[in-house]
């Protein structure tokens, strides 16, 4: 078990990162052109499925964060 004065850092930085995950993804699966600066065009595909998977990665920390918040101890593996 996590000590309780390291758990509310823990829940705090995992909420961090999975809200600035989500919102970066969200805006490169809406708006791909912001990529074409730095990625060729032959692999934008990539870079989009990269996107999504963040996005559903990032949703399902947070479902995890939420389970943590209701007393699912085993949730803090994944967080």
């Amino acid at each position: 078990m996590i000590p309780q004065n390291r758990q509310t850092l823990l829940f705090i930085l995992s909420c961090l990162t999975a809200l600035i995950t989500g919102v970066v993804a969200f805006v490169g699966i809406i708006q791909p052109n912001i990529y074409l600066r730095f990625v060729p065009q032959r692999l934008l595909p990539g870079v989009i499925s990269q996107d999504i998977i963040s996005l559903v990665a990032s949703l399902g920390l947070l479902v995890c964060l939420v389970a943590t918040k209701r007393g699912a101890n085993r949730a803090w593996v994944i967080c």
